[in-house]
């Protein structure tokens, strides 16, 4: 139980198989994100959540675990992580026995949680593009009927009322966290000799005081829906809220506060009666974008109830963008990788066609040069025999020394024949 948190869950209204909205408490382990890579031999395989479960109730889990190539105990993590109900102890037995004993119904999907459940892939890559992109259908875009509206309007039902402590005798694991901190510090700036704000406590103040009130208030809300907060720092500015397995930054302060580097003196005399600001930060297009400010009859404090409904709706609503986003960038993705075959294919298609007439040229020039080596060793041949004619008739030269001449002329004829050398048929061997 102790990894275990109470999640409220909710039907998807984007699926054709939904009966209705209906809300159920149930025990979920608490969503965590997950760094694990694919193990070798480890297959990847998408399910939806309908198919996971009827997939776990017609065979064991061993069975379904070991056909997909991953282990029986990851395998039930896998379900329990997203409400998908296992057979209990002895549930096969009895079926092998002969009794048909009645199993549990597909809970509903969490907020923020995905749809369809990738065996093999952590949450970094799951939205990366599948092997074999431009050979596989994609599916039709996700619908969700259900509108921003009535979406609000659930979630406001189902949180019912949020209320802030008066005290921080009982505060949120996470600002026990950082009231533990400042307990040291302040015993170490008792040891010090020198007192400075830099190094002492930093949420003695007032205003401080109610802030960690606020946001303890809040932390616990959301912590009853299995949604943990995540705060980073000695002294945040903003906090995560992990709504399924999406990031909701928050932030409750005073306008324009910087939390970083030296806190200045004003901070100390802050008091608690200062402007309060809550806000959800966006880094991304997502339209929703909301503030909450203190009123003069209506501080913040009295609208945590919307703050928290407001975050849970942020976070499905991030849900619902990121897949809608997702499946867009798929459909670009799968066209570009297709003009990228094409453009290739037509680069390969052109090179080859320039290597062929690079070569074709090739050819031609080492033929025009092997008749012009022939038409030179026919003139070489030509050339000595009407040399020798020449000196016939006259004894100018001596006829030894003429023959070696001749001798000398005829053999680089020969040279550079290629009839002679036989050169024609090497490049027959070559090329045809």
């Amino acid at each position: 139980m102790a990894d275990a948190e109470l999640l409220w869950a909710y039907q998807d209204p984007m699926w054709p198989t939904c009966d209705g909205f209906r809300r159920m408490l149930i025990l979920s382990p608490l969503p965590r994100y997950s760094h694990r890579p694919c193990k070798v031999g480890e297959m990847s395989r998408s399910f939806s959540r309908q198919e996971l479960h009827q997939l776990v109730w017609s065979r064991p889990v061993r069975a379904v675990a070991s056909e997909y190539g991953i282990s029986d105990v990851a395998f039930a993590k896998l379900c329990r992580k997203h409400n998908i109900p296992l057979p209990p102890r002895g549930y096969w037995a009895r079926v092998e026995a002969g009794y048909k004993p009645r199993g549990e119904p597909l809970p509903v999907r969490g907020f923020g949680m995905p749809e369809i459940i990738r065996t093999g892939r952590t949450y970094w890559d799951r939205y990366s593009a599948p092997p074999n992109l431009d050979e596989i259908d994609i599916p039709p875009p996700p619908e969700f009927a259900e509108s921003e509206e009535e979406l609000t309007q659930r979630v406001r039902k189902l949180v019912g009322a949020v209320s802030i402590p008066r005290n921080l005798d009982r505060a949120h694991h996470q600002i026990a966290r950082l009231l533990q901190e400042d307990e040291s510090r302040r015993q170490e700036q008792l040891r010090a000799k020198y007192v400075s704000l830099s190094n002492g406590p930093l949420f003695d103040f007032p205003f401080e005081r109610r802030r960690l009130r606020l946001l303890s208030g809040l932390f616990m809300a959301f912590q009853r829906y299995g949604m943990n907060v995540i705060a980073r720092k000695k002294d945040p500015d903003d906090f995560e809220v992990i709504v399924g397995e999406l990031a909701v930054s928050l932030s409750a302060d005073h306008p324009g506060i910087s939390r970083y580097g030296w806190r200045h003196e004003s901070d100390a005399n802050r008091p608690a009666s200062a402007a309060m600001t809550v806000e959800i930060k966006s880094h991304s297009t997502q339209p929703t974008h909301k503030k909450w400010t203190d009123q003069p009859n209506d501080p913040v404090e009295g609208q945590a109830t919307d703050i928290v409904v407001s975050v849970i709706v942020f976070g499905e609503l991030q849900y619902r963008n990121r897949e809608i986003g997702h499946h867009k960038w798929l459909v670009q993705r799968k066209q570009q990788i297709i003009e990228e075959k094409r453009r290739r294919h037509e680069e390969a298609i052109s090179a080859a066609a320039e290597a062929r007439a690079e070569a074709e040229r090739e050819r031609i020039d080492r033929l025009v040069g092997e008749a012009a080596a022939f038409r030179q060793a026919q003139d070489i041949r030509a050339y000595v025999e009407a040399a020798r004619r020449a000196i016939a008739s006259t004894e100018a030269v001596p006829e030894a020394q003429f023959d070696a001449w001749a001798q000398w002329a005829n053999e680089n004829a020969d040279r550079i024949d290629p009839v002679l050398s036989r050169a024609f048929l090497q490049n027959l061997e070559d090329e045809f």
